[in-house]
């Protein structure tokens, strides 16, 4: 919870690192990505006091990675989706070597 996740990769071949994989690589249409000031802006003023972001329509996940400071909710229809949502917002610890 609250943490934000990124990956570094290696390239085995050449062992030079590859791009880092963030949360707002992944794009849908329909992506809230560009909206996420706005967004925060809107929340830090009406809803004060809030300690829980509900993601209803998460999708890749990029609002809800907007709120590290709060226990995070998402929702999504896809089962990837599902899968990265636990991968970046569980809080479970990782191995990255395992997954590189």
């Amino acid at each position: 919870m609250g943490k934000k996740a990124s990956l570094a990769c290696v390239d085995n071949d050449s062992e030079k690192p590859l791009a880092t994989f963030q949360i707002n690589n992944r794009r849908y249409l329909g992506n809230k990505y560009k909206l996420l000031s706005e967004i925060r802006r809107i929340v830090k003023e009406r809803c004060l006091g809030a300690h829980t972001f509900l993601d209803i329509f998460a999708g890749t996940g990029s609002v809800a990675s907007a709120f590290p400071e709060m226990r995070i909710l998402t929702n999504d229809i896809l089962y990837s989706n599902y899968i990265t949502h636990i991968a970046w917002f569980s809080g479970e610890s990782y191995s990255a070597e395992k997954i590189a």
